[in-house]
């Protein structure tokens, strides 16, 4: 989109404005003269589209999406059975929800993130009371335990769009803690991320509360009234265990040590390194995901800014690590955006 873009002709008395050519449709190309104030907005062939709501929209009676009410898209979602969370079966931990008014009072949830009480069995709520004790709850029936509500979130969104169900976590545009990317099968799915927030609910997964919720709250916020998919990078396909264990270490590092340029970029980056001038370093980028997607080695860092090309990544959230002299490392996360 062309958003208020300045015009090189505009000095005082003349007069400045900007445009904004977005139209908020996230499968738009947008077009546009910032000096006459044309815009043009042209579909995208290859865009794909993935939707998601957030609790507050599942948990509002009044809300409404493309023409119908939340009451109307959660019975057609619960048409076809009901919504489970944690794991059901003869030791199990969940509860099952298949009414849209229980749905509604149980959303938006709070509190910590935990697993559902032990030796509460399978519970299914009922109107009108909708009842999940011995599942913590708040006052006005809403669910006291945000991982829970999360996941009910998740799963009513998955159910809602397939296309977000069978999403690869490599192109849902947002990085996840190696943590949970190593507890999921080979080339995880949203839907396979949901199964793995109800094994922790219930008590069967080594994964943290408060990591899986993490996660389960991306999805559900990003995709919040649809948003377009991004495109796994080529260069993916590596993310085994010690490229994505340093990604997460390295994420820690800090952001002082050097200048990283343009941010977003198109296609290629600087890094300022002037300060290690004369030094060995090795230069590597990392997909979110901790596939290594780049790497370069410098004998002695010259004075100059560095410049790394990186014409086979696609749009999305990168890592640069470097490491100067074998020893020191910092890093910083930038963004590849191609129009």
């Amino acid at each position: 989109a062309c958003v208020n873009k300045p015009d090189p002709n505009c000095n005082n008395p003349n007069p400045c404005y900007g445009v904004n050519c977005d139209d908020g449709d996230p499968c738009t190309i947008d077009t546009c003269n910032p000096y006459t104030g044309n815009c043009v907005y042209t579909p995208n062939p290859n865009c794909q589209v993935a939707c998601s709501f957030t609790q507050g929209f599942w948990g509002n009676a009044g809300g409404s999406f493309n023409g119908q009410t939340t009451t109307q898209i959660l019975q057609n979602i619960l048409s076809s059975g009901p919504i489970v969370v944690g794991v059901a079966g003869v030791g199990g931990r969940s509860f099952s929800v298949s009414q849209a008014q229980c749905v509604i009072q149980l959303l938006p949830g709070g509190g910590n993130a935990s697993v559902l009480p032990a030796n509460m069995g399978n519970i299914t709520v009922q109107a009108p009371n909708c009842g999940v004790a011995p599942v913590p709850a708040y006052s006005d029936g809403r669910l006291q335990n945000i991982l829970a509500a999360q996941t009910l979130t998740l799963a009513l969104n998955v159910r809602y769009d397939p296309t977000l169900a069978n999403l690869p976590l490599s192109q849902a545009c947002v990085s996840f803690p190696w943590s949970v990317l190593n507890s999921l099968p080979a080339n995880p799915t949203v839907l396979d991320l949901l199964n793995h927030a109800n094994r922790v609910l219930a008590g069967i997964a080594n994964t943290t509360p408060s990591t899986i919720n993490s996660a389960v709250a991306t999805i559900n916020e990003y995709f919040d009234e649809c948003a377009s998919i991004c495109s796994a990078s080529s260069t993916e396909a590596d993310p085994g265990p010690s490229g994505g264990l340093e990604v997460e270490a390295a994420s820690a590092l800090a952001e002082e040590g050097f200048r990283l340029y343009p941010n977003p970029a198109s296609g290629a980056v600087m890094a300022d390194l002037k300060q290690y001038q004369g030094l060995p370093a090795t230069l590597q980028v990392y997909s979110m995901l901790g596939g290594l997607a780049y790497e370069q080695e410098f004998a002695e860092l010259p004075a100059d800014p560095v410049r790394l090309e990186l014409p086979d990544l696609s749009s999305g959230l990168y890592f640069l690590k470097v490491r100067i002299a074998g020893e020191q490392e910092m890093g910083k996360e930038f963004v590849i955006s191609r129009q």
